[in-house]
């Protein structure tokens, strides 16, 4: 299956089914939710009841106790001024109570002269003395309030106070003082072991017992290998979150639903043992079907309604996939190919598709059919214009060669060495436009051209024609690879050709008597810009001037070309101290801009008025034939900026 777009048919199918189960699914959470408060309130209650169970046998065994040193109270009273008497009685009681440990009566200076073992013991300074309040009460004998004093250290002490009556002085009402504390000794080990206490009965459940100051007094089940029932660290994080016990003391027994401090929700149920002294906390065993309440209803209520999500969506892509996606991405990869150049498409194989698509699919064939058939007719047009044109540029050349060798034939008869130099320079620009038309039917592309290239035939031959002059000149050409269309190639070739000419012309020997250089560069910068440089060394001319030199008709030439180029031209004139003869064009490389009808601009007729100028001047000087050159030709494309093209 193909991969999901955000934006694919496939993604947008799975957001409208998704909706259109959003419904169904919200029934099925409501419900799970209810299901889940349902499974809660179960467990509360159950909770609630197994720890009344639990907590009842407790209960028992402290009121029985709390009972028993409420019975001793008047013979305690009797007794108490009497250790022996009182330590036998103790002792009795101790015998008689399955469930006590110790028995002994301590009186109000902390003493406890009266114990069931016989044993005198001072308690003035412990804790358990210091807390004695004249209540009676129920603390717990871990952590040695008693000092360590007792012989039952792990216990719960149940004490009742004993006030003793004294007479008054006469006329005066009776009155009690605090005779002592009867104080009972009731082992944990016997208050959490049972019928009732998890780990021997089926109920799962974790057992802690506090008092009113929310000190742990036991825990059960008990630790493997334990007498007695510690919190350890585990379970005190099974606690509710806080750990404040004491918040619980005076309530009535009841279930909740808390926060434990592992971070889970757990429910937990309090039951008074003794009302306002101590509770009894109980919570589900971690790992049993009723630690999480409500988890597997909620996560059954949200399974059903996901895979009756998938399982619709697994169906719905399928038949949709197999009979409209697969067949519409098969016809858009047809399109991407097609529209990426391919053109030998295979056949494309729609039998699962509908009859829409596969029209769809039939219309696409014959549209690409009757493009490719187009293109095939553009194809061969271009072709043909493009031979055409080569030949056009072909004939061109052969027809300026065909003039330059009626010139020659024109130099070869004239005894004017002035006239010679006029038809000789004729010549020479006639030759330069036959390079630039061989360059252009040779070139592979009629679009852009390597202006290097052309330039480089140009000087090339320049330099073969100065050859006696250019034996003893060290010649440095540099052209590096500039891509120019036609509009500007022309006239910069032209234009290299006549600055070589006038540069040759003026190379001088220098001063210094080195060897004479000359100079050609062609580079292109970064943001496009062209210069073309041509330099020479200064000092004496190598030749002399010539009257064709003297009319300035390269000079007006170039800077018809350079306007032609929206290019700046720059002319640094050497002398015989030594100074460099320097032609330098620098312009800006432009697209093809065609411009078919555009009207002459200045530099144009600048152009023209400048070759008639100067063919007049070379008649008038020559002073031989009366005949009127031909006007230059008209205009065959448009140059940069929009300056029509003129020859020379």
């Amino acid at each position: 299956m193909a991969r999901l777009r955000s934006g694919s048919a496939r993604a947008r199918l799975a957001v409208l089914l998704t909706l259109a189960f959003v419904p169904i699914g919200a029934i099925a959470l409501v419900q799970a939710h209810r299901m889940a408060e349902q499974a809660r309130e179960m467990s509360e209650r159950a909770l609630l009841g197994e720890t009344l169970r639990a907590a009842a046998a407790q209960r028992e065994v402290i009121r029985t106790a709390q009972g028993q040193a409420r019975a001793l109270v008047p013979l305690v009273r009797d007794v108490a001024a009497a250790p022996d008497r009182c330590a036998e009685l103790m002792a009795r009681v101790v015998e008689g109570a399955a469930a006590l440990r110790f028995a002994g009566f301590l009186g109000s200076e902390g003493r406890l002269d009266c114990a069931s073992d016989g044993v005198r013991r001072d308690l003035s300074g412990t804790a358990l003395v210091a807390g004695l309040d004249g209540e009676a009460r129920v603390v717990s004998g871990i952590g040695g309030p008693a000092g360590g004093l007792l012989p039952v250290a792990e216990a719960l002490l149940v004490l009742q106070p004993v006030r003793g009556r004294v007479r008054p002085v006469p006329g005066g009402t009776p009155e009690e003082v605090p005779l002592g504390t009867i104080l009972l000794a009731l082992p944990q080990g016997a208050l959490i072991s049972g019928e009732l206490i998890p780990g021997e009965t089926d109920a799962p459940l974790e057992l802690v017992t506090f008092d009113r100051g929310g000190e742990v007094l036991w825990s059960s089940p008990l630790p493997p290998g334990a007498t007695v029932g510690p919190v350890d660290d585990a379970r005190a994080a099974r606690l509710p979150e806080g750990g404040d016990l004491g918040a619980f003391i005076g309530q009535p027994a009841h279930a909740m639903t808390l926060r434990s401090g592992e971070g889970d929700r757990r429910a937990y149920a309090v039951v008074p043992v003794i009302e306002g002294e101590l509770m009894t906390l109980g919570a589900w065993l971690p790992g049993t079907l009723f630690a999480g309440p409500g988890v597997g209803p909620i996560a059954l209520g949200a399974l059903l309604p996901a895979l009756m999500w998938a399982l619709s969506l697994l169906v719905a892509f399928v038949a949709v996939n197999r009979m409209i996606l697969s067949p519409l991405g098969a016809l858009r990869g047809r399109m991407q190919s097609f529209t990426a150049g391919a053109r030998a498409l295979p056949p494309l194989r729609l039998s699962r598709a509908p009859d829409e698509l596969r029209e769809l699919a039939g219309s696409f064939d014959a549209m690409t059919a009757r493009i490719v058939s187009d293109e095939t007719r553009l194809e061969k047009a271009v072709h043909d214009q493009q031979v055409l044109l080569k030949e056009v540029h072909h004939r061109v050349k052969n027809n300026l060669q065909l003039i330059a060798s009626i010139l020659n034939m024109q130099i070869r008869q004239h005894r004017d060495t002035d006239a010679r130099a006029v038809l000789r320079r004729v010549q020479d620009r006639v030759m330069s436009l036959a390079t630039v038309h061989q360059h252009l039917y040779q070139t592979p592309s009629l679009s852009a051209l390597r202006a290097d290239l052309l330039l480089s035939e140009i000087v090339n031959r320049k330099l073969a024609e100065a050859g006696a002059v250019t034996e003893d000149v060290a010649v440095d050409v540099r052209l590096e690879q500039v891509r120019l269309y036609p509009d500007q190639a022309v006239p910069l070739a032209l234009f290299a050709g006549e600055a070589v000419t006038n540069v040759l012309h003026h190379v001088g020997r220098p001063p210094d008597g080195g060897r004479p250089w000359l100079r050609i560069g062609l580079a292109q910068g970064k943001d496009g810009a062209v210069t073309l440089e041509v330099a020479n060394s200064g000092g004496a001319r190598l030749r002399e001037e010539q009257r064709e030199h003297r009319a300035g008709l390269g000079t007006r030439l170039m800077a018809a070309f350079a306007s032609q180029l929206d290019g700046a031209l720059a002319r640094d004139e050497g002398d015989a101290a030594g100074a460099p003869w320097r032609i330098a064009l620098s312009f800006r490389a432009e697209g093809f801009a065609p411009q078919a009808g555009a009207p002459a601009t200045a530099a144009t007729e600048e152009a023209g008025e400048t070759a008639a100028g100067a063919r007049d001047t070379e008649i008038g000087e020559r002073g031989a034939s009366g005949r009127a050159a031909p006007e230059p030709a008209a205009p065959s494309r448009a140059g940069a900026g929009g300056r029509p093209f003129e020859g020379p």
